[in-house]
């Protein structure tokens, strides 16, 4: 079923199983197109996704070194401008000796292919690896809910697998990277989980046997997620019997924009053209 040299994990396509292994099948094996609307209403949701996906790019263009001026005569919009202006003060905290912004890695378990894109990686001037990701929904999970999902276990474990090899002649002890999810519009926030040995191997242990059972499952054997409530939000709700109506779409530690609807996909934006 599965060609392990065209095929990558990435935390989306785990965290998809986990929730709901009949949703992973019709995505990512079946390959169905979406017959039905995530989530109402529709144009709250647009506005939500553009936002995001704005600030995203905001950031990337910054790292990239487009001028702060540049950048700021391009918002049009109150939310992200404040989004992207609590950004620039909390950027002048990290101390920042080496970033990657956007970056995909790739290691492995055996022959499998692990992927991600990571916001940010930056190394500090303590020699640490710092990994960032943005969050631009309005809810924030309490961060025994962050620590369960994929995202906080396959990005710092691909970072600690190759580190060596994207910061060539280096070596970092999972002890000196740490993963941090941000929160613009609360920027106090911090949540940020130290990274270590002991979770490395524990990590290790999780995906090789997570991915194992994804490879293992036959057709007919996808089962069908217990919590209904996640049906809601699902475009494949009709073909499991699962209602027609898209749910309101409330954020919680189970349905944020974050999580469902933001992609990096900056292709789709426009580019920015300055001066200095």
């Amino acid at each position: 079923m599965f060609d392990s040299n065209r095929f990558s994990f990435s935390a989306k396509k785990i965290q998809d199983f986990i929730d709901c292994e009949r949703r992973y099948e019709l995505r990512y094996i079946l390959n169905q197109s979406w017959p039905a609307i995530t989530s109402e209403p529709i144009l709250e949701i647009e506005s939500n996704i553009k936002r995001g996906n704005e600030f995203h790019y905001l950031v990337h263009q910054f790292v990239s070194g487009v001028p702060e001026r540049i950048l700021r005569e391009t918002v049009r919009n109150d939310i992200i401008s404040n989004w992207f202006e609590s950004f620039l003060s909390f950027y002048k905290t990290l101390k920042v000796k080496t970033i990657f912004s956007e970056f995909p890695l790739t290691a492995q378990i055996g022959k499998n292919k692990l992927t991600a894109v990571y916001d940010l990686i930056y190394l500090n001037e303590n020699e640490e690896l710092c990994i960032i990701d943005w969050k631009t929904s309005k809810y924030i999970p309490g961060k025994n809910i962050l620590a369960l999902k994929v995202q906080s276990i396959l990005y710092p474990f691909i970072l600690n697998e190759i580190s060596d090899e994207f910061l060539q002649g280096s070596h970092y002890p999972p002890e000196k990277i740490s993963m941090r999810y941000w929160y613009p519009s609360s920027p106090a926030e911090n949540i940020i989980f130290p990274y270590g040995q002991e979770a490395h191997e524990a990590n290790r242990v999780f995906l090789k046997n997570i991915i194992s059972e994804m490879q293992e499952k036959k057709d007919g054997e996808f089962i069908l997620t217990k919590d209904e409530k996640k049906c809601g939000f699902c475009p494949y709700r009709s073909l499991c019997n699962r209602g027609i109506s898209a749910s309101k779409f409330i954020e919680s530690e189970s349905t944020s924009i974050d999580e469902i609807y933001l992609f990096s996909d900056f292709a789709q934006l426009p580019e920015i053209y300055f001066d200095i």
